[in-house]
């Protein structure tokens, strides 16, 4: 086994009713990822939670939320991941951005 890889992990919160220019944030910040060539995004739509305002999001009549919560995950070098924030400055007004230590242990971080 390889040893483990040490690597940043991103994670933005922002709502599901969060645009930009008429475009979902999410979607937003997925596309601008791929063009700075992170290594691994996803986006997660949750059923349920809460942020600063303490308002409680969660599905409505027909189990879809406008409001519901939304983490976008970027994995890659603490280079890459940093050289984000400038980007994501300029288009989330509302969310928490934030960035931990990670270690991949199984798959890799191109370099």
């Amino acid at each position: 086994m390889n040893a483990p890889e040490p690597c940043r992990l991103m994670r933005i919160h922002i709502s599901a009713d969060d645009r930009f220019q008429g475009h979902t944030l999410s979607m937003e910040i997925l596309n601008r990822c791929r063009q700075a060539d992170i290594e691994l995004v996803t986006v997660y739509r949750g059923t349920a939670g809460f942020g600063a305002s303490t308002r409680i999001h969660r599905p409505g009549l027909l189990g879809r939320s406008k409001d519901a919560p939304i983490v976008v995950t970027a994995m890659d070098t603490e280079e890459k991941i940093r050289s984000l924030l400038p980007i994501l400055n300029g288009i989330v007004d509302e969310g928490l951005i934030a960035i931990s230590k990670a270690e991949v242990i199984h798959g890799g971080v191109r370099r």
